[in-house]
């Protein structure tokens, strides 16, 4: 649908209009994830088959058509409403025309209510009136979902009149301008907000203003802001404020989105304390709300989302207006935080994930996961709000890799077998056995598919991870992804009729598995490599398509948005960032933040006198046992060692002893106690207590990597050991071949960069207030060679990274912290 305000013009598809809902608002979400692309892309086959056959049958004096474009236009309120869409079948006849109106249906038995029923006529109806000649008769198709697609239902409208069908079209844009005034309301609302809206903190620290201005350039020019913006600069709110006011000035919300938990109440903070400083505005105020995951937000025992399941989704909407829960949860905090929208749920046994949702919608600003914008399963909010948002990505360094997993498809063995479980206990015969023969087809599709991979070549090709490369013969899962999605579609109805909801149904589940496997497939891609895994591959025997490149995904995704902001503190190297993140071709702004902390305050050291490669880290560990010790003898106090694995972790720890320091280590399976412990244990021998001087063994790019937060003296040193390579797994190795023949930069995109990001967190873990002071010392040749070297960011020296390289550090720590 496209809104022209000024001119009041409206387009709108027929279908579009004729399914209108009576509440913007929208159905209750049941967590049935049934398939729609599925489903639309099995009704346009059907749709095409039973044209054909109506083709084949009609009579000598019939003329059937398909698929005809139709359009008409209607003033109605001062609007012109432009209406086009295509008609499933015309039959023409010397008496007139028939229109057919072909709906899909799951079962024999239809399950279209009398609401569906109508808009399903009211579609027929308005592509009749669309027609400049006599019409017949309106007729409304229903075809199983099936494979073979027959036909189930007829309903014949032999009542078709001019003056009906107008009062059909005429109520239908009763509701539609009610809803496009409402947005315009919101929209005009909004622009007030952005006007009004001021910077929160006066004055802003050292170069967050400069920054917020260039993001506010940036979203101005319709160009994506690349941002990296060391710890400690206010970067939350140097983004959020530039963006809130460009989407409110464009009538729309901001999302801002990060890959973990930890970061999004500072989002919170800063949206309060800019609503705080901002001038009032008459009506409504700014909101923000904060997403969570459906698990942390339904009731203990309230995770089967069916109304005939859950009292608390039954008859939601009426209790909901009753209650007026979404006033109430409005009129109060500019945040509207998950916990209290939980609470409000429980206490009033209303789904407090559906509240959640709906308030979502009226919000401003939206603060949730990667996933609402980037997943095409989580990320149905982005057409909710009359308008693409303005988006900022935090954390953004974690967005490939989250890319990649969510665009990877992978059918196993295992989940045909859960399947099949799932289906013993359905009571309907002809379902249980079609789910059963399915489930037994895939798995012996997958069979074959390892025993072809295997027999080619087998003599140069070895396994890696149980893993490999073979593409999956289209042929064989043609006729399977049919079966399999038609089937899912029948089953996820039964589900809902019955109320046997499962959280996750293996049967939904191995239809979608099948049914992405066969798009990938259709759509052959230099990004995507299919597979095939033993039962020692990572998720068990299967075949799949790894994705090893979404830049292109993410390229779409990103022109979706009205505005796109992407940082983090580790951004370094930023051409290899902007490459894989899709952002090449979108003329992005990119600006590198200067640390706000004086430069004396830090010391950044390379010392490539000892090698941490895995073939001499055996005879080195004596060597990088005693730098370390030397390292941290300069001036006791808290020090963090990171090291490149477990194993290297225990090896060093056994003959690693630093005078005056008690040591302390990551254990392998840290819980969050475990970790919160550990930092306690760090801050207080920081402020003079808690043991004395401690040095914490830990992984580079574990749980102490990321995320937190050690200022003073609870942390006065990181030393990293190796840039903690990936290992060399079937995936990475995959990766790093397409990147060597795309980019002439293999090893780099797949191995070098990916660890320095985790070095570079690691580093971020001393430097976090204006008054800390510590060192960050790398250890290994390596870190001295390409492509590292050059990828160490800017702010760690002056002239050029080799300005860190010293094979004795002593005097330099010496110098430094006499200073």
């Amino acid at each position: 649908m496209y809104v022209d305000e000024k001119a009041r013009r409206v387009q709108i598809g027929i279908r579009e209009l004729a399914t209108l809902p009576a509440r913007a608002a929208g159905a209750v979400t049941l967590g049935m994830r049934g398939g729609t692309s599925a489903r639309a892309r099995l009704g346009r086959e059907l749709h095409a088959a039973h044209a054909a056959a109506r083709q084949a049958q009609a009579a000598p004096d019939e003329v059937v058509e398909s698929e005809v474009p139709l359009s008409l236009t209607r003033a109605h309120r001062g609007y012109v409403v432009e209406l086009s869409g295509r008609a499933d079948l015309l039959v023409r006849t010397a008496p007139g025309v028939v229109v057919e109106e072909i709906k899909s249906v799951t079962t024999p038995e239809s399950e279209l209510g009398d609401g569906d029923w109508e808009a399903a006529r009211l579609q027929a109806w308005l592509y009749a009136l669309a027609l400049d000649e006599p019409v017949m008769r309106v007729d409304v198709v229903l075809v199983a979902l099936g494979a073979r697609g027959e036909v189930v239902g007829r309903a014949r409208d032999t009542r078709f009149s001019t003056s009906e069908a107008e009062r059909g079209v005429g109520e239908r844009l009763e509701r539609l301008l009610d809803w496009v005034e409402a947005l315009g309301a919101r929209r005009a609302q909004r622009a007030a907000h952005g006007r009004a809206l001021r910077f929160p903190y006066d004055p802003p620290r050292e170069h967050q203003g400069e920054l917020s201005e260039l993001i506010g350039e940036a979203l101005e020019a319709r160009r994506p802001a690349v941002v990296e913006a060391p710890t400690g600069i206010g970067k939350t709110v140097a983004a959020l404020y530039p963006a809130l006011r460009h989407a409110l000035a464009q009538g729309l919300p901001t999302f801002y989105l990060t890959a973990k938990t930890t970061g999004r109440e500072g989002v919170a903070r800063a949206f309060r304390d800019i609503v705080a400083k901002s001038d009032p505005v008459a009506g409504p105020p700014l909101r923000a709300t904060t997403l969570r995951r459906k698990e942390s937000m339904c009731p203990p025992g309230h995770l089967v989302c069916h109304p005939k399941a859950c009292d608390h989704l039954a008859d939601f909407d009426v209790r909901a207006d009753r209650l007026r829960a979404l006033p109430r949860l409005l009129d109060g905090d500019p945040h509207v935080d998950p916990e209290v929208v939980y609470r409000l749920g429980a206490r009033e046994r209303l789904c407090p994930y559906e509240l959640m949702l709906r308030l979502s919608r009226e919000a401003d600003l939206v603060v949730g996961d990667f996933n609402h914008a980037f997943d095409p399963a989580a990320s149905a909010l982005l057409g909710r709000f009359g308008g693409e948002p303005v988006v900022v990505v935090d954390e953004a360094h974690n967005l490939f890799d989250r890319a990649r997993a969510v665009a990877s498809c992978f059918v196993a063995t295992s989940l045909c077998h859960e399947a099949e479980r799932r289906a013993a206990d359905e009571p309907q015969a002809p379902l249980r056995h079609a789910v059963t023969s399915l489930a037994r087809r895939v798995a012996a599709a997958i069979a074959e598919e390892r025993r072809v991979a295997a027999g080619n070549g087998e003599e140069e090709r070895v396994p890696v991870d149980g893993c490999l490369e073979h593409k999956p013969d289209p042929d064989r899962w043609r006729g399977l992804v049919l079966e399999a999605e038609g089937l899912g579609l029948r089953w996820a109805a039964a589900r809902y009729r019955s109320g046997d909801v499962a959280p996750r149904d293996p049967v939904l589940a191995l239809a979608e598995a099948v049914s992405a496997l066969w798009r990938r497939q259709r759509r052959p891609h230099r990004a995507f490599v299919g597979y095939v895994a033993s039962s020692e591959g990572p998720q068990g025997a299967g075949v799949g398509f790894l994705c090893v490149d979404p830049s292109e995904a993410l390229e779409r995704q990103h022109r979706r948005f009205h505005g796109l902001v992407v940082m983090s503190a580790t951004l370094s190297p930023t051409p290899y960032y902007v490459d894989v993140l899709g952002l090449s071709r979108l003329d992005p702004m990119v600006t590198s933040a200067p640390s706000p902390f004086p430069e004396e305050h830090r010391e950044v050291i390379v010392v490539p006198s000892v090698d941490t490669t895995y073939a001499r880290r055996e005879d080195q560990l004596p060597a990088i046992a005693a730098m370390i010790e030397r390292i941290v003898a300069v001036r006791p106090g808290n020090y963090m060692v990171f090291v490149s694995s477990h194993r290297a972790l225990a090896e060093l720890a056994e003959i690693f002893a630093p005078a005056g320091h008690r040591v302390l280590r990551q254990p392998p399976m840290a819980s969050g106690k475990l970790r919160d412990r550990i930092l306690a244990t760090l801050r207080a021998g920081g402020a003079g207590g808690g043991g004395g001087p401690t040095v914490l063994l830990a992984v580079t790019g574990g749980v102490f990597g990321e995320g937190v937060d050690l200022p003073g003296e609870a942390v006065i040193g990181s030393i990293v050991v190796g840039p903690a390579l990936p290992p060399p797994t079937f995936e990475r190795l995959v990766m790093q071949r397409h990147f060597e023949e795309q980019r002439e930069a293999g090893f780099a995109y797949a191995m070098a960069y990916p660890a320095l990001q985790k070095v570079i967190q690691s580093a971020g873990r001393v430097i976090r207030r204006e008054d800390d002071r510590g060192i960050i010392a790398l250890l290994g040749r390596r870190f001295a060679e390409e492509p590292f070297v050059s990828g160490l960011p800017s702010a760690w020296h002056r002239h050029g990274p080799r300005d860190l390289l010293c094979d004795d550090p002593v005097p330099r720590l010496e110098r430094f912290w006499e200073r």
